[in-house]
């Protein structure tokens, strides 16, 4: 991909979430059913985030596992977003559990060097939720990749889901056309697509941002896993109502 065309949608995303960080930090104040699944069984330790949002998965690593225990370590939680960081940030309780350190860090995970002098590392575990289909260009997710797996110790493991629009009547039906974003579909890889995401108030007109959305199979995210120095593990589907909104795997360093 061209990198004027990424520039273009990384800037595209960028607007998005700065301009709509509040209201889109309000649909996202509980973590997804597949995420629950992913994190509640892992074990104490050093956890870094990537693209931890407005912090529901922060405040649910706060709060006891179904056995009661609390957890333990670090979380380490990085986002490009400063408006998304605040949110984050006054998500979290006054006081944490004992024995449980959570920082966030401002950092875009395009830059070529968001994964130098992070706290924390080596790492227990990796998590990267909705984040994958956010970065556009292979070569560029394939760097983001590599740098990740830099940061995590042996054999260590990396949660990462990406969404599964076309499992969805209602999110394909809010793809537009890329002379929406003053773009054209031959600039594009395949699986690119751009969405809308509509918020309205009382009162207020109800007013619509764009996204840039890379559409994953199973074969895509394995390729990508056995090129950085990964392993798949484990494939599952959840989110939605239909359970399949989400393509949540476990990669192991190798």
């Amino acid at each position: 991909m061209d990198e004027t065309i990424v520039h273009a949608l990384l800037e595209l995303n960028r607007r998005f979430y700065q301009d709509y960080a509040e209201p889109f930090a309000s649909t996202r104040r509980r973590i997804q059913d597949g995420v629950r699944q992913a994190v509640s069984d892992l074990p104490d330790g050093q956890y870094l985030d990537l693209g931890c949002g407005s912090g529901a998965l922060a405040g649910f690593w706060t709060r006891p596992r179904f056995d009661g225990s609390i957890r333990q370590g670090l979380y380490v939680g990085i986002d490009f977003s400063a408006g998304l960081l605040a949110e984050a940030r006054r998500s979290l309780p006054v006081k944490l559990p004992d024995g449980l350190g959570i920082t966030f860090q401002q950092r875009d995970l395009m830059a070529g060097d968001w994964y130098a002098g992070i706290e924390g590392h080596p790492f227990d575990g990796i998590l990267a939720f909705a984040v994958l289909h956010h970065l556009p260009g292979h070569e560029n997710r394939l760097r983001f990749l590599a740098q990740a797996r830099t940061l995590i110790k042996p054999a260590g493991k990396f949660s990462i889901s990406v969404w599964q629009i076309q499992n969805s009547p209602k999110l394909l039906s809010r793809r537009q056309p890329w002379d929406a974003a003053g773009l054209r579909e031959d600039q594009m890889e395949p699986g690119d697509v751009l969405l809308d995401w509509r918020q309205s108030s009382k009162g207020s007109p109800q007013s619509a941002g764009l996204r840039y959305v890379h559409i994953f199979s199973e074969d895509e995210m394995r390729e990508l896993a056995e090129e950085t120095g990964w392993s798949v593990i484990h494939t599952s589907y959840h989110d939605g109502h239909t359970g399949n909104l989400g393509l949540y795997q476990v990669w192991q360093a190798v």
